[in-house]
């Protein structure tokens, strides 16, 4: 398994909730549609910091790269036009591609079924 992680400084508080809604739905179906060997992703936020890390996780090192470069060049299409906004107004710190070496719990899980 590799993920993708990007490091966001300067986010905007008030998009978070409606980020995660279209994650929650969305966001979902297009990064299976469009992304190869996606599993999923986990997002960390410190309020305080204003800052965020996602980690998109991938079946092998090709569909983890191929985001990486997707994402550099712009938000993907599909997005709101108001978090693609709040992705372009954010600052990218780190971003990069990474084995994952360990997992527990719910990463270790299979991933579950598609409809």
């Amino acid at each position: 398994m590799y993920a993708r992680a990007a490091v966001y400084e300067d986010v905007d508080l008030d998009m978070v909730d409606p980020l995660r809604s279209w994650m929650d739905g969305e966001g979902l179906r297009l990064s299976r549609e469009r992304l190869p060997g996606y599993l999923g992703s986990v997002t960390l936020l410190d309020r305080a910091a204003r800052r965020m890390v996602g980690l998109g996780l991938y079946a092998d090192r090709t569909g983890a790269e191929e985001a990486d470069r997707m994402m550099r060049a712009a938000p993907p299409d599909g997005i709101p036009p108001e978090l693609r906004e709040a992705m372009r107004r954010s600052v990218v710190a780190v971003a990069g591609v990474f084995e994952v070496v360990t997992s527990d719990g719910v990463l270790a899980a299979p991933p579950a079924a598609t409809a």
